[in-house]
């Protein structure tokens, strides 16, 4: 047996320790010299340590781990010669340990630049673990710190100083932040979002003088005359190989110690790996490559025919709240090709550089920056797709439960007998299915005693393909399109009934809608995805004849069936205004049918299609008005302003006055309606709730009611099931989160386990109002009191930034209303004479909240008699025939839906909030997604119905994508 020595315990040296005793390695007795009295550790967390007393994964091989795997660790003493005659090596101890092989993992030291005065107390570098000591220490009551080098482990060490509450100055000589690895004009843009954060620069020049002052300050000079006043000083700069040992005992080096294609010196016995090597004129300092040599060397010395492959560097990720990464090509070339995009305002920078269709470099800054999907182009060098400017944009409540249904870690043995791991059952199920005995065969769990065969059944039980959580419609039509492609999946939901906002309730004879006033048109998208699920067939649909009739201060308007009617009609009653009527209601058509031929695209879950940028080359509207209120679009070709008003009537559908809403997404359902009228469900909206139900259940799934979920549970940044109310735990790799994205992040998870800059996304999203709903049942039919309409809406002026602020004042005498009488289209809903009245108005839930009982329920009484005193108004005789009232408050949504402040739009639907600005059903954590009115489009039945199928859609299609190139390899 031979000696084989490695001189350096850091990642490098331990790295290969690994390799050596996972192949096998037993010919060679293994001894491993360190300078470091450790083992090994994560050198590459080490800034973290700043902020944190242990960070987690951070010791790699401790020093128990060489003694259990009988490797000779002296560590705590440093090499100091290499005989290379006799082979023996020299410790700092006096120790000489002869070697066979010498593996040379001597690292790097840190670069220190030529500035007077770098060796005071005060003035650091960050190398190793007692370099992270002596800083903590010292920083510890000192406010004022000065980073020397913006590289990216600079720029990763001052945000780690801005967390701990440091004020953080980074100085760097070039004139650019991260040069080595972005480009200029990125690296501008990254310099700014720093700089929004509170963390100075000084670029484009050098300290040349450290000066410390009698109180334990600093005073640094500047070549550009500058002056910084400073508390303690950091240099990272960069690293240096630390060739010395190998120079002085005669290996041939350069910037490094020089190696060949087999990792091995000028010396046949000596090889080396790390930092501390050259190959082919290239240094090395990211870990993904040095792992790849250790990995090569490894079996090389295991005697495989192999070569170090020159691995590609990696893409590089700064570690921060600030999204930027960079691979490959700084600067593009003349046959090069390049895709970019740069949005000055948001300061965010994306660009891709191309040649032969593989990716080639790639410099991003800011949000959504697609950073996996470009990281695996690039390594992997796949062709890109043929759009690639997609690439930059990117039941009964117990029933069938397992008595053990209890949270297992993935570390837990489930098979004493055998040592098998809950990790691996849970693994051999995504691969073999459910049936016990399968698992049992593939995994030997239960093969010896066999006591174990419950508790695998019980993890068999509680796994799922998918989890939704929420059983509102998002949720609900991403179970039903997974359970109907073959998904088994669980839905869990609070209340005792599915449908969240779509449901209904009953008082005395009376059966009322909850929400649905108009489902709008079943056409375009909808209709595909009532067909692809069969539910056209399944519910009884009742168009309108007319969308509705609208009233203000001067008019009273039925608005017809058909855009180009109710342009006529505008037109003769604003004769001056014909013209721009014309264009605006034109234009509002025109973009109408581009949102159309997106979402045709959209509905097949090919990301390349549902991220479309050329459908914002066909409809160039789509990008402009993105930017633009309603109001300003209307400016354009109108200026009545009241027929602003009129036109604005649908203002309220979104929860935001035509001055605050998106101009694209007013349009979009506005000209569905204007043209279609739109309709209802028989039998009110929780018909079509159930309807997605009996698909989930009538596909092997299973609905869960009467049961909240109190936490989803994560583990490495993926998904693994979810904890109930009852104590109960179901486990998926897949969780569909349908209770909105601040629930979701905020309550049901740790946030600290979610990056910091989606949690602050999250933090910072305006809700949309909550409403107020009086539900009334009448004695008579509606016809007594002359109500002749299916709905209609009162305004009490033309000016809705007024209406709005009515909403918000709380006057309920001057707030705009809504009126549905659902007996004109619904005869199944109320006795035979008898009728339902809906009235609808926004409201905000801080006019309720923080009353007691007492005060809720006398502010409950007050406003609505206020309402029917309102509405009485327009209704004469109304309050004569009213058997039964009920009025529905924001603490009402509030409780039964748990939507933040009762909202029931989910996030506002302003111009930030809006298009692509809103969430995607793709979160930081992997396996976790959201469906419903957090996320694109936004609120509303069609809305929240279309999430739900196009995020259920691109799960399938990833799946169907991962099968097809797994059977490629094979």
């Amino acid at each position: 047996m031979g000696n084989l020595v490695i001189i350096g315990s850091g990642m490098a040296g331990g790295k290969l320790a690994t390799q050596l005793t996972e192949n096998n390695l037993f010919d060679h007795k293994i001894t491993i010299i360190g300078e470091e009295p450790y083992g090994n550790y994560d050198r590459i967390k080490l800034s973290m340590l700043l902020k944190e007393e242990m960070v987690e994964d951070f010791w790699i091989n401790p020093e128990e781990w060489y003694k259990s795997n009988n490797i000779n660790a002296q560590l705590g003493q440093k090499a100091v010669r290499i005989d290379r005659k006799n082979k023996v090596v020299e410790t700092s101890k006096g120790k000489n340990i002869n070697y066979d092989k010498l593996i040379l993992a001597t690292g790097s030291k840190p670069f220190i630049p030529n500035i007077e005065g770098t060796d005071q107390n005060g003035v650091f570098t960050l190398r190793n673990l007692d370099d992270v000591k002596k800083i903590k220490a010292y920083i510890k009551d000192k406010n004022k710190v000065l980073v020397i080098g913006g590289g990216l482990l600079g720029l990763e060490l001052a945000y780690t100083l801005y967390e701990i509450g440091k004020e953080v100055t980074v100085s760097h000589l070039m004139d650019s932040l991260m040069e080595q690895q972005l480009n200029k004009e990125v690296s501008c843009y990254l310099e700014k979002k720093f700089e929004e954060m509170g963390i100075h620069f000084i670029i484009n020049t050098y300290a040349t003088n450290i000066i410390a002052n009698n109180d334990g300050s600093f005073k640094v000079d500047f070549k550009s005359s500058e002056i910084l006043a400073t508390e303690a000083i950091i240099i990272n700069c960069g690293i240096v190989p630390e060739k010395t040992l190998a120079a002085e005992c005669g290996l041939n080096t350069n910037k490094g110690i020089i190696v060949d294609e087999k990792l091995m010196t000028s010396d046949k016995n000596i090889y080396a790996l790390g930092e501390c090597i050259e190959y082919n004129g290239v240094t090395y300092g990211v870990i993904a490559p040095i792992y790849e040599q250790a990995r090569t060397l490894a079996k090389i010395l295991n005697d495989e025919d192999i070569s170090y492959p020159d691995s590609t560097l990696p893409p590089v990720k700064l570690k921060s709240e600030i999204a930027a990464i960079a691979m490959g090509k700084i600067n593009e070339e003349t046959e090069d090709e390049v895709v970019y995009y740069k949005n000055p305002l948001a300061k965010i920078f994306k660009k891709l550089i191309i040649k032969d269709n593989k990716l080639i470099g790639a410099h991003l800054v800011g949000e959504d920056l697609n950073s996996d999907a470009l990281g695996v182009y690039y390594t992997a060098k796949l062709p890109l797709p043929l759009r690639i400017e997609q690439m930059l944009f990117p039941g009964v409540h117990k029933e069938g439960s397992s008595s053990l249904a209890v949270y297992w870690p993935n570390s837990v043995t489930i098979c004493d007998c055998n040592g098998v791991s809950c990790k691996k059952i849970r693994e051999a199920i995504k691969t073999q299915g459910k049936e016990l005995d399968k698992i049992v065969k593939v995994t030997k769990a239960g093969t010896s005693c066999g006591t174990c065969k419950n508790r695998i059944q019980s993890i068999i039980d509680n796994t799922y393909d998918v989890i939704v959580v929420g059983a509102g419609l998002g949720g609900l039509t991403a179970g039903a399109t997974l359970s109907k492609n073959g998904k088994k999946v669980l839905v869990i939901e609070k209340h005792d009934k599915v449908g969240g906002y779509a449901t209904s309730f009953t008082r005395d004879e009376f059966k009322f809608d909850v929400s649905l006033h108009n489902l709008g048109p079943i056409n375009s998208s909808i209709v595909k995805i009532f067909n692809d699920l069969g539910i056209t067939d399944n519910i009884n649909y009742i168009p309108f004849d007319n969308f509705q009739r609208i009233i203000f201060p001067h008019h009273n308007i039925n608005i017809p069936k058909g855009i180009d009617k109710f342009i006529e009609m505008l037109s003769i009653e604003f004769p001056d205004e014909k013209r721009g009527i014309k264009e605006l209601l034109e234009e509002i058509k025109y973009i109408r049918k581009g949102f159309d031929d997106f979402e045709d695209l959209s509905l097949s879950g090919n990301p390349e299609e549902m991220i479309n940028p050329m459908m914002a080359v066909q409809y160039p509207q789509f990008v402009e008005l993105v930017s633009v209120t309603f109001d300003e679009l209307m400016n354009r070709y109108i200026e009545n302003p009241e027929l602003k008003g009129i036109i604005a009537n649908l203002w309220w559908y979104f929860g935001l006055p035509p001055s605050k809403v998106a101009s694209i997404l007013y349009s979009v359902p506005s000209a569905n309606y204007f043209e279609h009228a739109g309709g209802y469900v028989e039998g009110t909206s929780q018909n079509l709730s159930n309807t997605f139900a009996d698909i989930i259940t009538g596909n092997h799934g299973k609905i869960i009611l009467n049961t909240e979920v109190k936490q989803i549970l994560s583990e490495d940044n993926n998904a693994e099931g979810v904890l109930t109310d009852q104590g109960e735990i179901f486990y998926s790799n897949l969780i569909i989160s349908n209770t909105g994205a601040k629930n979701t992040f905020l309550k049901l998870m740790d946030p600290e386990n979610v990056k910091k800059r989606y949690i602050r996304k999250v933090e910072n999203q305006e809700l949309s109002l909550s409403a107020i709903q009086l539900y009334l049942g009448l004695d008579c039919k509606p016809e007594k009191l002359g109500i002749t309409d299916h709905s209609f809406t009162v305004f009490f002026s033309y000016d809705h930034d007024l209406n709005y602020q009515y909403i918000l004042n709380g006057e309920y005498d001057k707030t705009f209303f809504s009126c549905s009488n659902y007996s004109f289209f619904d005869k199944t809903l109320s006795p035979e004479g008898k009728s339902i009245l809906n009235i609808f108005s926004l409201d905000h839930i801080d006019k309720w909240k923080n009353l007691s009982k007492n005060q809720y329920n006398k502010k409950k009484k007050e406003t609505m008699e206020t309402i029917i005193n309102k509405v009485e108004k327009f209704i004469p005789g109304l309050k004569d025939h009213i058997i039964v009232k009920e009025l529905g408050t924001p603490m009402t949504m509030n409780r039964y839906t748990l939507n933040q402040e009762g909202s029931i739009y989910g996030p506002s639907q302003i111009v930030e909030q809006s298009g692509m600005n809103r969430l995607q059903p793709l979160s930081p954590v992997k396996g976790i997604m959201i469906v419903g009115s957090s996320i694109y489009p936004g609120g509303g039945y069609s809305s929240v119905i279309s999430s739900g199928y196009k995020t259920a859609k691109m799960i399938l299609f990833q799946e169907k994508k991962h099968l097809e190139k797994e059977k490629s390899v094979i």
